[in-house]
């Protein structure tokens, strides 16, 4: 009579541990990403896109900022008709002034939005940004006037009020909103304020390529699945 067949448990033990081993390694990794993330208070700045979206990408930009420029030119184009036209993401742009004479351009743009207080218009604003950009005058020109700005918005959009607009800016309502964001977004990034900083879902984009950018929202709505 053979004898019977002896039962594997030490093969058994060693795969248990290894599951739990690469479990344990996928959970930290995971754990690190979302530990990266950080909260942004936004309910007040321009928005677009689908307000139910899971993925929530975040802009500080400065409007004379020529890697902003380069940024809102190249990447954005992309990042508009891959994700904000599908309704895949939201997306929020929030001003901030550190340059030469870039505030009354950073007011320019509050005041466009909340032309009307009751109802801010998002259109507005990111068409008027988009101009700014595309035209290169306010990147390249730290003396602008205000007839000047004006006169851009008004180009940039026929439901901007240039009448309206001068008198904001003139009036500075929205000067200490600028100084506001940008004190917030020096806080955010711990001192090391620059733009443009993009954020989805909180997360830092650290090497700003439409590549990487894809891929950080590739893993953000991975994460929304889980």
């Amino acid at each position: 009579m053979g004898a019977e067949p002896k039962p594997h448990k030490p093969l058994v033990a060693f795969t248990a541990a290894v599951l739990i081993l690469i479990t344990l390694v996928l959970f930290h990794h995971h754990k690190s990403q979302t530990s990266n993330a950080v909260d942004l208070e936004v309910s007040s700045h321009p928005t677009i896109g689908n307000p139910d979206a899971a993925i929530h990408i975040v802009v500080f930009e400065e409007p004379r900022c020529i890697d902003c420029m380069y940024y809102n030119n190249d990447i954005y184009p992309l990042i508009f008709k891959e994700y904000i036209e599908t309704n895949q993401v939201k997306y929020t742009n929030i001003p901030v002034s550190f340059l030469r004479n870039s505030l009354n351009i950073g007011t320019a743009l509050l005041c466009a939005y909340h032309e009307n207080p009751r109802e801010p218009n998002d259109e507005a604003y990111f068409a008027f940004l988009d101009y700014i950009y595309q035209d290169g005058r306010v990147v390249h020109n730290d003396n602008l006037t205000i007839n000047d700005i004006v006169h851009l918005a008004s180009q940039a959009s026929p439901s901007i009020n240039s009448k309206k607009l001068k008198k904001c800016i003139e009036s500075k309502n929205y000067h200490q909103d600028i100084l506001n964001n940008t004190a917030y977004a020096t806080e955010v990034m711990k001192g090391n304020l620059g733009t443009p900083a993009i954020y989805v879902n909180g997360v830092l984009l650290e090497n700003i390529t439409y590549a990487n950018l894809k891929k950080l929202i590739t893993k953000a709505i991975g994460a929304s699945h889980e």
